[in-house]
């Protein structure tokens, strides 16, 4: 919070300890203050997973791809996790590096399967391939994508779209069907009654 920022700034830089530092660093991202998000984490010597996460989320948020791309891949170095993948693939594709943030994004469905916003993201990513031999790759993640995500009409129209793709007719109408009724008649998770 901006009150916290606030705290941060008036404490004597060199009396901070590095989990200090990084503290500020995120409380000065929360509030979108970059410039002194990046004073603090340039201050920090602490370089584990987390740090270069946030490194990472820091020149992204300044529109620097190229840097949290670097980031990213220090962060994988040090926890080549489900989660350091995912973040790595959305750096790599703000960065302009397709391949590069497609292998990553499958890296880290095969590291958490059961992910469900994995799996979606990367069933849109495949649908989206040059080839029709990529594209057919996306239906059983599109499939699972929809009954992860039923209201989201542009998963199911993507699948309709596969389903035409490779011919199977009665599936793409059914899909269509059903993503019709969803646009007509929208889901509404927060009423009550």
């Amino acid at each position: 919070s901006a009150g916290a920022l606030r705290l941060w700034r008036s404490a004597p830089q060199d009396t901070l300890s590095d989990n200090a530092l990084l503290t500020a660093s995120r409380s000065a991202l929360n509030v979108n203050d970059t410039q002194t998000a990046e004073h603090y984490w340039q201050l920090s010597k602490t370089r584990g997973a987390q740090e270069w996460a946030l490194g990472a989320a820091i020149a992204e948020r300044e529109g620097r791809y190229p840097e949290a791309l670097e980031r990213q891949r220090q962060a994988l170095q040090h926890a080549p996790d489900a989660d350091n993948f995912y973040a790595a693939s959305v750096s790599a594709q703000k960065a302009g590096n397709l391949p590069q943030s497609t292998a990553w994004l499958a890296e880290a469905v095969q590291r958490d399967p059961r992910n469900p916003r994995y799996r979606a993201d990367y069933g849109m990513r495949l649908a989206g391939a040059k080839t029709p031999e990529e594209r057919r790759l996306s239906i059983p993640f599109l499939q699972q994508a929809t009954r992860d995500y039923p209201e989201d009409y542009s998963l199911g129209e993507t699948l309709a779209w596969r389903y035409d793709e490779i011919a199977d007719s009665a599936s793409a109408r059914a899909e269509l069907r059903r993503v019709i009724d969803l646009e007509q008649n929208p889901v509404a998770g927060d009423d009550e009654d």
